[in-house]
């Protein structure tokens, strides 16, 4: 959906881990425990850590899909897309692989995806990486698989589904594998933070894009994670993808600041929208709300360096999605299982932002070790 090498951990500041606030949480007998401050300060430490790659299914040897053709299909044009695509094709075009990536972007309604979808059969793709939501393309999908074309949805579904879950909407017409993405992961650390900051009492909108599988993950982690903050308070705003990338996404935000002046957080499911919320917090002179999002571009990293509104950016390295997607998609033409665990998640804040460079990158932060595991499993390191 839309997204978006760190070598140092920077510890939360003594003040927070040294915090006595509790909060309580339910237990199986349906009795409270106390939960210190502490405790989530710890967890959301630990999130501050550079990722580390595990291998999954083993080497693969790349010498037979020379030729082969791929078409990536985004949700939508943003600029973490962007990252992933140019990656992918760059993958692609390395002496011992030989792969061509089409990168089919698109504005994000079903409409054109389907128009991609259908051009891939038409163009005889030998695989589609589809980004966007299965039950809205299914004819399309039913004519991939009925030319042989395996599909992999990518960054779409949250994790734990597979392509025989019941919460893969849509997968029977002709998804072949998934790779899911950290949903759930990006809204607790998003959350943990707020709790943290706020020593327990954040005052929280929350934007969110109703109707996406996405979505559904991220409000229920955001509901269980406040839970066990009894001194917080949240809200959600629901937004379209058509307000997202035109001005309406900066209107309902100075709307629901005005309806709520209490808030002191906003956190953002989709990070293209972190610009607007800025504008709307700016014109509102808004100085004393704090933004949070997910997503780990340089248009990010930048906002944080500056000293925006934006102060935390659950970070997922845009172009480890590539690699892994294009790991995925080489087991799937060699008729291999795919990896069913998600890319890493990385908090940034203030603290350890420009670990990632000043410009800032997309690919430091991250650490550096996991692309040459991947190219070890491709047997071109």
């Amino acid at each position: 959906m839309f997204r978006n090498t760190r070598l140092a951990v920077v510890a939360v500041p003594a003040l927070v881990l040294a915090a006595v606030a509790l909060f309580t949480t339910a237990t199986a007998s349906g009795k409270t425990k106390a939960t210190p401050l502490t405790q989530i300060a710890e967890e959301l430490k630990a999130a501050q850590a550079p990722p580390v790659l595990r291998p999954f299914g083993g080497p693969i040897d790349l010498k037979s899909l020379r030729g082969k053709k791929i078409t990536f299909v985004p949700f939508a044009a943003s600029p973490q897309n962007k990252v992933i695509g140019d990656t992918m094709q760059r993958i692609g075009k390395l002496k011992r692989v030989g792969v061509s990536v089409t990168v089919c972007n698109n504005r994000g309604t079903p409409a054109e995806w389907n128009s991609c979808l259908q051009r891939a059969v038409t163009t005889k793709q030998d695989l589609v990486v589809l980004n966007g939501a299965p039950v809205a393309v299914g004819p399309s999908l039913q004519a991939l698989k009925a030319a042989g074309i395996p599909v992999l949805s990518q960054h779409y579904f949250p994790e734990g589904v597979s392509v025989t879950s019941e919460a893969c909407v849509g997968c029977a017409a002709g998804i072949t594998a998934v790779q899911p993405a950290p949903f759930a992961r990006a809204a607790k650390v998003m959350a943990d933070w707020a709790i943290v900051d706020s020593k327990g009492k954040a005052n929280v909108l929350i934007t969110i894009l109703p109707g996406f599988a996405p979505t559904d993950a991220m409000v229920a982690q955001f509901k269980r994670e406040f839970a066990r903050c009894t001194g917080c308070k949240f809200e959600f705003l629901p937004v379209s993808v058509q307000d997202l990338l035109g001005t309406g996404f900066q209107t309902a935000v100075a709307s629901a600041l005005n309806k709520n002046p209490n808030v002191r957080y906003i956190l953002e499911e989709v990070s293209i929208g972190v610009p607007a919320t800025i504008a709307a917090l700016n014109i509102a002179g808004r100085t004393d709300v704090k933004v949070a999002t997910r997503g780990g571009d340089t248009g990010e990293f930048d906002l944080m360096q500056k000293g925006t509104a934006l102060q935390m950016d659950a970070g997922e390295p845009s172009v480890w999605i590539a690699y892994l997607s294009m790991d995925n998609a080489f087991r799937i033409l060699l008729r291999k299982p795919t990896n069913p665990a998600p890319n890493p998640v990385r908090v940034f804040t203030r603290d350890n932002v420009n670990t990632v460079g000043t410009p800032p990158t997309t690919y430091r932060g991250y650490g550096f070790g996991w692309v040459k595991s991947y190219l070890k499993l491709w047997g071109i390191g």
